[in-house]
């Protein structure tokens, strides 16, 4: 006669054992998740872009014309693109040397008013005239080895600030220096 034994403690053992990388798994799972949702949480802005929306898609929504052959210019710029309103334009110079070219940190803020869903404005680069749009222009270097070559820095902001910009820049509007 054969008498079989059973082992009690053994079998509970081995389904204890079974049953811990599930709850391992569970574990790390709902840790994992709640860190995702506190992270979400505090940063409101985590599915924002990195670095502004850039490019000739963007230039090509500046138009800038020259009146009467002169540093005089008008602009019109459209006001609204992917749901970003225009909310800066700048003339930014770029520097042409013998080296090549740089940026200038010289800087003029210029003003515009919003006429049917466009930006407009005029402005003068003639640092000769009382009218001119550059009280800086002295600050820039007389230098007659140095070129500066003016443009147009427009900048489109969505309704939360600064986060995924639109930046665009128009053609060079002359030169000044060499």
């Amino acid at each position: 006669m054969v008498v079989k034994t059973y082992n009690k403690s053994f079998q509970a053992d081995t389904d204890k054992s079974a049953q811990m990388p599930h709850i391992l798994v569970q574990c790390i799972m709902i840790k994992l998740i709640l860190a995702l949702m506190m992270f979400f949480s505090f940063y409101s802005n985590s599915f924002a872009c990195l670095v502004p929306l850039i490019g000739d898609k963007y230039n090509s929504l500046i138009t800038v014309e020259q009146i009467d052959d002169s540093k005089n210019y008008s602009f019109k710029i459209r006001s609204n693109v992917r749901q970003r309103n225009i909310s800066r334009v700048f003339v930014l110079f770029d520097i042409k040397t013998s080296d090549g070219y740089s940026r200038s940190d010289d800087w003029l803020h210029v003003q515009f008013s919003i006429e049917n869903e466009f930006a407009v404005g005029k402005l003068s680069l003639d640092p000769t005239k009382p009218n001119s749009s550059l009280p800086l222009m002295g600050s820039l270097s007389k230098d007659k080895k140095i070129a500066y070559l003016p443009y147009l820095h427009v900048v489109w902001n969505n309704e939360a600030g600064f986060v995924c910009p639109i930046i665009g820049k128009s053609s060079y509007l002359g030169k000044f220096g060499a």
